[in-house]
């Protein structure tokens, strides 16, 4: 899976891709954070965004587990 964190006005900007067959990836989740996001880092089944916010930055934690079938839904974590 190829993760991307990525900035843009409408639609997903934290997004999951599966890349087994290089030629065709395919969007299997992803996530509105309503801001722009910094790199993505994944540790196990989790999925770690910087989002910046003029409010402040924020930091998100996702569950990332379940990619592995055509359903892939992303959970934020509430603290």
């Amino acid at each position: 899976y190829v993760y991307l964190g990525q900035g843009s006005v409408a639609g997903n900007d934290f997004k999951i891709f599966d890349v087994s067959n290089p030629l065709r990836p395919m969007e299997v989740s992803g996530v509105d954070l309503t801001n722009t996001s910094n790199p993505v880092v994944v540790s196990g089944r989790y999925a770690y965004v910087g989002v910046n916010n003029i409010a402040g930055d924020e930091f998100r934690v996702f569950d990332i587990t379940g990619l592995e079938t055509t359903s892939a839904i992303v959970h934020s974590l509430e603290a």
